[in-house]
């Protein structure tokens, strides 16, 4: 079934909320479910001509995370590998890799044109 949104699994410190968000930006709202949720929710949303994004548990694999021992990056610019600065469960984890994997949280703007 459906656990809900991706927003309601995610422990992010206050301090970086917005960035996190803007990194998601529409998968902050992505329905997280089980494989046997899916035909359910695809009906709803079919019968309602809406839209919405569906991340099957079973079907996400997360792609490699960006290491930063290997970009050479001024370590008091970067706060950090963004999947690495929010917490959720285990089997949740893999989405989060997905789609925060590959995006860097940095200190400020000027921190971000530095790169």
């Amino acid at each position: 079934g459906a656990r809900g949104a991706l927003s309601s699994e995610l422990n992010v410190p206050v301090e970086l909320e917005t960035a996190i968000a803007a990194a998601l930006g529409e998968f902050l709202d992505a329905i997280v479910l089980s494989e046997e949720g899916l035909e359910p929710a695809l009906g709803i949303l079919q019968s309602q001509a809406a839209r919405g994004a569906l991340l099957p548990l079973e079907w996400v694999r997360g792609s490699g995370k960006l290491n930063l021992a290997g970009l050479g990056l001024d370590s008091r610019d970067v706060m950090g590998v963004a999947a690495d600065l929010v917490q959720t469960q285990a089997e949740v984890m893999p989405v989060v890799d997905l789609l925060l994997g590959r995006t860097l949280i940095v200190q400020d703007r000027q921190a971000a044109r530095r790169m």
